[in-house]
């Protein structure tokens, strides 16, 4: 992909901008990436543009390109922490498993979809992972689900 601003072109830029959304710090993604705030919003309005001009003129061959980049370096990035425990989360999926809403079982345990969701992911990650891991949390979640 071409069109780089600063150095950065659009695979570049959806490693940077997946490993800033799994939480790694800042000053470090950009300062490594030879950037600093002024020129990493100068590299998201260029990219921004550049993907919603691909989308406007039906380049879909761009959009996949970018796409299977933020996909690689997701699979690059390290998980992000769980914001709760495993048996938390069990206990959420086994409410999910037995048919209460998403909404409600998020609700129940004061989260919202969004902080679901990335539990779920931190979770999904270790469970694939860690086969110890993903034994225990499919034992806790039946478990939760004979219990209730």
């Amino acid at each position: 992909m071409s069109d780089a601003v600063h150095g950065v072109d659009l695979t570049t830029y959806a490693q940077l901008m997946t490993r800033l959304a799994s939480g790694q710090p800042r000053d470090s993604v950009l300062t490594g990436a030879g950037l600093d705030e002024q020129s990493w919003t100068e590299v998201e309005k260029a990219c921004g543009l550049r993907l919603a001009k691909a989308a406007q003129q039906g380049q879909t061959h761009v959009l996949l390109e970018f796409e299977r980049a933020v996909a690689v370096a997701q699979s690059n990035c390290p998980p992000p922490e769980p914001s709760h425990s495993l048996e938390i989360y069990a206990a959420m999926v086994a409410r999910i498993e037995q048919g209460m809403t998403p909404m409600n079982v998020c609700a129940h345990f004061g989260l919202n979809l969004r902080q679901f969701f990335e539990l779920q992911q931190a979770w999904t990650r270790r469970i694939v992972s860690e086969p110890e891991i993903g034994r225990n949390f499919r034992g806790m979640v039946e478990g939760g689900k004979a219990s209730s």
